[in-house]
């Protein structure tokens, strides 16, 4: 199991923080998407132990090219089990 926490500051401008908890080992990702469902971008891909983390968007897609303002989802994966969460980009 795991806990996804409210990214701090929401709304943001230039980058924001995004907690969550693993309860248990597994492969984690972390990702976030427009509000048409469209990958931006993957900030975690990997298999992390039990534990508190944190991980920061900087607001930039993929190609590291600024993401407009507006309304994103930032969404965690563990397994088969995922939760997703709005955040707010104000430019």
């Amino acid at each position: 199991m795991f806990t996804l926490f409210r990214n701090f500051p929401n709304p943001f401008n230039s980058s924001t923080n995004i907690h969550y908890k693993l309860d248990r080992p597994g492969y984690v990702s972390v990702k976030i998407f427009n509000m048409q469902g469209r990958l931006i971008h993957v900030l975690i891909n990997e298999f992390q132990n039990e534990g508190n983390y944190a991980v920061r968007w900087n607001g930039r897609d993929a190609e590291n090219r600024q993401a407009a303002s507006g309304v994103y989802l930032y969404r965690l994966k563990i397994g088969r089990q995922s939760k997703s969460m709005k955040m707010l980009l104000l430019r």
